[in-house]
């Protein structure tokens, strides 16, 4: 029962640890969740046989690795390397498994995971609240939401059929992870595809304020009050305040509102702030004013579309059919 403290005080600690460290560098995940093995799963683990009826563990406590376990579930597949990454960095490896891609040089197909078992680094060891640590591994899992939800509800049935599950059922189980797979993939294409749309849209705007204020420099007598305005706008795209950028534009829409340049400029703001539907409706009033424009007229098929190269996302969706067929 004390040595399941220790083991229970590590567990608590290294999720803490993640999930600080999570929220101070902007890495976004799912969940993050953490157990110590009870006494009584442990003792069953540790008499379980060899194929030979021999013991599998000679000496349970230091070759039973999972006593503290830390479950991290991302959204996409990206965000497994980033959290990947994150742990070679903070903690000191002792093992890393890719449990999917052994099971694919096996010949098999299901459960996804990234396993690490790791222990505090050698800095952290130093603190007088983590010595009693230094001796002690902790397991790590890293997965997707939609790899989670496949190995809880295989786990759930396996574990409801102690005698093995029929090999009907084993089929399904292995054609339900492959269709996951793919799911993952393509959130991750939507994803990437969102995050392309947004980066191309900030670079135009970015591009059109900037050309904005050397026209108005060239027009203007006041230098400093032209460069001020369209700096300032720059300045909150550049740091995610789309809100205040879109505040900015509504005062000069009130003073220039036949200026379709600026409603364009206001679409896209708004689509940054997530307001897509605000997004087109300013499109269409750039249109209104200068109805053959190409600036307007291609930034509504964006928004439109949803996605900054049409061929690229069209391929993809090939690939994704053609996988599933």
């Amino acid at each position: 029962t004390s040595a399941r403290h220790k083991y229970v005080s590590l567990c608590d600690e290294t999720r803490r640890i993640i999930e600080v460290s999570f929220r101070e560098e902007g890495i976004p995940v799912h969940i993050i969740e953490g157990r110590a093995k009870s006494v009584d799963s442990f003792s069953r683990k540790a008499r379980k046989k060899n194929s030979d009826n021999g013991p599998r563990y000679r000496d349970p406590f230091r070759e039973i690795t999972d006593l503290s376990g830390v479950r991290i579930i991302t959204y996409t597949l990206k965000d497994v390397d980033i959290v990947c990454s994150f742990i070679d960095r903070h903690f000191e490896i002792v093992e890393r498994r890719d449990v999917g891609e052994e099971r694919f040089k096996d010949g098999k197909f299901g459960y996804q995971s990234i396993h690490f078992i790791v222990r505090l680094d050698s800095e952290r060891i130093k603190l007088p609240e983590f010595v009693r640590f230094s001796d002690l591994k902790c397991e790590i899992q890293v997965r997707t939401v939609l790899q989670h939800a496949w190995a809880e509800i295989e786990h759930d049935i396996q574990y409801k059929n102690q005698s093995g599950l029929p090999s009907s059922l084993q089929r399904k189980f292995i054609a339900l992870a492959g269709l996951l797979e793919i799911a993952d993939r393509e959130f991750q294409a939507i994803q990437d595809e969102d995050k392309k749309l947004k980066t191309t849209i900030i670079e135009s705007l970015q591009e059109e304020l900037t050309k904005s204020a050397i026209e108005k420099n060239i027009k203007s007598k006041n230098k400093d009050e032209a460069e001020d305005e369209e700096l300032s706008i720059r300045q909150l795209i550049r740091i995610g305040e789309y809100h205040k950028a879109i505040s900015l534009y509504d005062r000069k829409i009130e003073d220039s509102p036949a200026m379709y340049t600026l409603y364009i400029g206001r679409s896209k703001a708004k689509y940054l702030s997530g307001d897509r539907a605000g997004a087109l409706l300013d499109v269409e009033y750039a249109l209104d004013l200068q109805p053959n424009n190409q600036s307007a007229l291609k930034l509504r098929e964006q928004l439109e579309q949803g996605t900054s190269d049409s061929s690229q996302i069209s391929r993809e969706s090939t690939e994704a059919n053609t996988l599933t067929r």
